[in-house]
C-alpha cells in the first residue's frame, strides 16, 4: 500500500507538470496462454516505472487566448487527458482562471441537461470525455444562447461538429469524416487561426456597416434637400442628372473604398454583438439622421446665399450647390472610415484606396464643371476662385458634424466605464438579515482562508441592483477569492396569454429580457475584468433566487432593494422578505438610491384618489 501511494503521488506530480503519464509493467510467462484476454494476461504485473510525455502548446496560443478573452469569446478545452494533466495545461496557457470549473466525463454523466447548462458559464475544462459528452456540452452552450464553434479531428468528433453552429476540423491531422462534416477546415491546425478568422469576420462586418452608413447618410441628405426646398417654395437646388451623378460616381467610389478598410485598432476589444442586432443599430440611425439634417441645412444655406449672389442665374446657384454637396460627401468619406474613432487617430491617408477614390471622384466633378462639352449635359457653369472660397466653409459641415458625433459616442462610453469604476466608492448598506441569526459582513467573510466564496446577486434591470454589484466589485478588489453568480428571474406569462404564443417566441422573449436586464451589470464587471456567471430563469422571483442559491451552493445572497418608508414596507410584499423565509443562505441587503414603484406611483395615486373622493363627497 505504501508503494502504491508513492506511485500515485508521483503520477499526480507528473500530471501536474502537464505530462501525459504512462505506467509500464511486465509479467514473465512460461508459455503463451491459450486465451489472450485482459483478464488472463493483465494480472500479477511487476511495476517498472512511469513515462511522462509532453505535447507542448504552440507559443502563439497564449496570446491568442488573451485576444479571444478580450473580445468576449469563451474558450473551453475538451480533452481526453486526465484531470490533473488537463488542469496543468489549461493553467499554463492561461485558459483556466480562478473560479473556473473543471469537469470530468464521469461528472458530466451524473449531471442532467439543465444542471450542465447552468454550469457552462464557469466551465473552462472538460477532460476524459466521450463523444456523447461533447455533444451535450455543445447543446448546453447553445441553450444558453451562445454561438458555438467546435473543433475536432477524429471520427468521434463528427457528431459534435455537426451539432455546433460552426464545426471546425483540423486540416493536417483531421480525418476525412471530420473534414466533410465541418463547416470550416483549418489548414494549419492552429487555434490562433480561429481567432484571426474571427477578427477578419468582424472587420468585414464593420466595413459593411461603414458602407451602409455612408451611403444612407448621403441619400437621406439628398432627399431632405429636395423635400425641404419644395416645402419652402424654393427652386430645386439639384437637377435630376446631378443627383444621378452624385449617387453613381461621387458616392459610389468612396463607398467601395470603405470595404477595404483594415478595421479599427480595438475591434477585438469589444464584446460579441447579439445575432439579433440589426445592421442599422441605434447609433447608426442617430448618425444617419444627424448627418442628413446637417447636409440639408448646409446645402440649402449655400444655395440660398448663391441665389442672392447670382439673382438671375439659377444654373450658377445650382452648380454651387452641386459642387458643395459633392465636395462635402467626398471629405466625409474620410471620416466615415471609423464609426467611433477620429479620422486623425486612424490616419487620414492610411487607406490608399480611399485617397485614390476621392481623388478620382473629385477630378470627375471638376470635369463636369469645367469641360465645355460636358456642361450642357449636367447644366453647370464654370466657377471662379471667389466661388470656391465662398463654398469652402460649407464643405466641412457634415464631416465636422460626424466627428462631433464620434466625440459624443466616445464620451458616452467613457462615462459608462467611469460609472462602473465608481463601484469602489462607498455604498450604503441597509442591513444584513438572516432568520434567527446575525452574520458578519461580506468583507469579513473574505478575510482569511483560501476558500472560494460563492455570491449570488439577483439582477432585475433596475438602477438599484447596480449598487449591489458595486459592493461586490469593491469586495473583489480586496480579495479575488470570489465566485460571482448573476441571476435574472423573469415572471412567466399567464396561461391565458401563453396559450396564444409559441414556445420558441416565449423562450426568445424571456432570453432577450434577461439579456437587457443583465447587460449593464455585465458591462460593469467586464470593465474590471472580473469573472462571473450569468443565469436566467422564469418563475417566482423569490423561489427562483432561493433555489438557485441552493443549487449553486452559494455562501451568500447579495440583494438590492429600493428605499422605502414605513408605509411602503407595511403594504408592499417584499421579495427580500420572501427570500429570507425560503432560504437558509445568509442574505445581505444593499439599499439603492431609487424609491420603490409603489412609493413612487401607487401611494401618491391612492392619496390623490382618496382626496378626490373626499372632495366629491363634500360636494
Amino acid at each position: 500500500q505504501q508503494m502504491r501511494a508513492a506511485i500515485l503521488e508521483q503520477n499526480r506530480d507528473m500530471a501536474g507538470n502537464a505530462l501525459r503519464v504512462l505506467a509500464v509493467a511486465y509479467r514473465p510467462l512460461q508459455e503463451v496462454p491459450a486465451s489472450l484476454t485482459p483478464e488472463t494476461v493483465e494480472k500479477d504485473l511487476v511495476f517498472i516505472g512511469l513515462l511522462g510525455m509532453i505535447d507542448p502548446p504552440r507559443p502563439e496560443v497564449v496570446a491568442a487566448l488573451k485576444v479571444a478573452r478580450g473580445a468576449g469569446l469563451k474558450s473551453i478545452m475538451v480533452t481526453g487527458d486526465y484531470k490533473d494533466t488537463a488542469e496543468a495545461i489549461a493553467r499554463d496557457i492561461g485558459l483556466l482562471t480562478p473560479g473556473g470549473l473543471v469537469l470530468t466525463g464521469a461528472e458530466i454523466e451524473k449531471l442532467g441537461d439543465k444542471e450542465l447548462e447552468a454550469r457552462t458559464d464557469t466551465l473552462e475544462v472538460c477532460c476524459r470525455v466521450s463523444p456523447q459528452h461533447k455533444t451535450r456540452i455543445v447543446d448546453a452552450l447553445k441553450a444558453r444562447g451562445h454561438v458555438v464553434a467546435m473543433t475536432g479531428d477524429g471520427v468521434n468528433d463528427a457528431p459534435a461538429l455537426k451539432r455546433a453552429n460552426i464545426g471546425v476540423a483540423m486540416g493536417v491531422t483531421g480525418t476525412d469524416v471530420a473534414k466533410q462534416t465541418a463547416d470550416m477546415v483549418l489548414t494549419d491546425d492552429n487555434f490562433a487561426s480561429i481567432v484571426a478568422a474571427i477578427e477578419q469576420g468582424r472587420i468585414i462586418y464593420s466595413n459593411i456597416r461603414k458602407f451602409v452608413y455612408f451611403l444612407l447618410a448621403c441619400n437621406v441628405g439628398e432627399i431632405l434637400i429636395i423635400f425641404v426646398s419644395m416645402l419652402l417654395g424654393m427652386p430645386l437646388p439639384l437637377r435630376p442628372v446631378q443627383l444621378l451623378w452624385l449617387n453613381l460616381v461621387s458616392d459610389g467610389a468612396p463607398a467601395l473604398a470603405l470595404g477595404l478598410e483594415k478595421g479599427d485598432p480595438d475591434i477585438m476589444k469589444h464584446s460579441p454583438r447579439s445575432p439579433k442586432e440589426p445592421v442599422i443599430n441605434k447609433d447608426m440611425a442617430i448618425g444617419i439622421g444627424v448627418v442628413g439634417v446637417v447636409d440639408a441645412i448646409a446645402i440649402l444655406a449655400v444655395f440660398y446665399l448663391a441665389l442672392q449672389r447670382y439673382p438671375d442665374q439659377l444654373v450658377a446657384a445650382q452648380t454651387i450647390a452641386f459642387v458643395t454637396l459633392c465636395s462635402s460627401e467626398l471629405i466625409r468619406a474620410f471620416t466615415a472610415r471609423s464609426e467611433y474613432h477620429s479620422i486623425f487617430s486612424i490616419g487620414v491617408f492610411s487607406n490608399r484606396w480611399m485617397v485614390w477614390a476621392v481623388g478620382v471622384s473629385f477630378l470627375l466633378v471638376l470635369m463636369v464643371v469645367y469641360v465645355p462639352f460636358l456642361r450642357p449635359f449636367f447644366d453647370t457653369v464654370p466657377l471662379t476662385m471667389d466661388d470656391w472660397l465662398f463654398m469652402l466653409p460649407f464643405f466641412f459641415a457634415s464631416p465636422l458634424a460626424m466627428e462631433l458625433l464620434k466625440v459624443y459616442f466616445r464620451k458616452r462610453k467613457a462615462k459608462t466605464m467611469e460609472t462602473a469604476r465608481a463601484a469602489v466608492s462607498d455604498v450604503p448598506v441597509a442591513g444584513f438579515a438572516q432568520q434567527g441569526a446575525e452574520f458578519a459582513s461580506m468583507s469579513q467573510q473574505f478575510a482569511g482562508g483560501n476558500t472560494m466564496l460563492k455570491v449570488l446577486v439577483p439582477v432585475d434591470g433596475s438602477r438599484n441592483c447596480q449598487f449591489a454589484v458595486k459592493h461586490v466589485i469593491k469586495e473583489f478588489m480586496n480579495n479575488t477569492a470570489m465566485e460571482i453568480h448573476l441571476l435574472n428571474v423573469q415572471s412567466p406569462f399567464t396561461r391565458y396569454v401563453a396559450r396564444f404564443v409559441s414556445r420558441k417566441s416565449l423562450h426568445d422573449h424571456h432570453r432577450d429580457e434577461a439579456e437587457k436586464a443583465l447587460g449593464p451589470v455585465k458591462q460593469m464587471l467586464d470593465g474590471f475584468g472580473i469573472p462571473y456567471s450569468a443565469h436566467a430563469e422564469v418563475g417566482d422571483r423569490a423561489k427562483s433566487i432561493a433555489d438557485a442559491a441552493r443549487r449553486l451552493r452559494c455562501d451568500l445572497i447579495l440583494m438590492s432593494t429600493a428605499r422605502k418608508n414605513s408605509l411602503t414596507r407595511l403594504v408592499e410584499n417584499s421579495v427580500t422578505n420572501k427570500v429570507l423565509e425560503l432560504t437558509t443562505v445568509p442574505v445581505e441587503v444593499i439599499a439603492g438610491d431609487a424609491v420603490s414603484q409603489l412609493e413612487r406611483y401607487g401611494i401618491p395615486a391612492a392619496i390623490g384618489t382618496a382626496a378626490a373622493l373626499l372632495l366629491l363627497a363634500a360636494d
